[in-house]
């Protein structure tokens, strides 16, 4: 839920989080690239996903930066790129198709008068992935 002084806070379906030390710069920065490339390559990822980066010398542990994302995030579902920062060809495309089943499969069960319970944890859809459904 966004705070009243957030108004103007897009609202993003996905958002990619990407963290490492300065150690790994070169390889982050590749991993930016490819995914800036297929968001700009995708109309339907330019408006729904968002690129977030965290960098540090090591001060942060990985569980940190995470714990970091996770407050400061604005989305509905959200993934984690970790080592070693492998962007696979049409992952964004396949990110937001994975969603869409998912949502199209929780509003089938809602058609059918079947709920999710507030205690069901969904299964990782997009490999090691957490993904919370933010009711509306």
């Amino acid at each position: 839920m966004l705070q009243p002084e957030e108004k103007n806070v897009p609202k993003i379906l996905l958002e990619f989080l990407i963290y490492g030390t300065d150690e790994d710069k070169p390889l982050v920065t590749k991993a930016l690239d490819e995914l800036q490339k297929q968001q700009s390559n995708s109309r339907a990822a330019t408006k729904r996903m968002r690129i977030l980066w965290y960098m540090d010398k090591g001060e942060k542990t990985p569980d940190e930066k995470k714990a970091w994302f996770e407050e400061n995030r604005k989305c509905k579902y959200f993934k984690f790129i970790e080592p070693p920062y492998e962007i696979p060809k049409n992952f964004v495309k396949d990110c937001l198709q994975k969603i869409r089943l998912c949502e199209n499969a929780v509003n089938s069960l809602k058609g059918a008068g079947i709920e999710l319970s507030k205690a069901t944890k969904l299964p990782p859809l997009l490999g090691e992935t957490y993904a919370e459904i933010i009711e509306e």
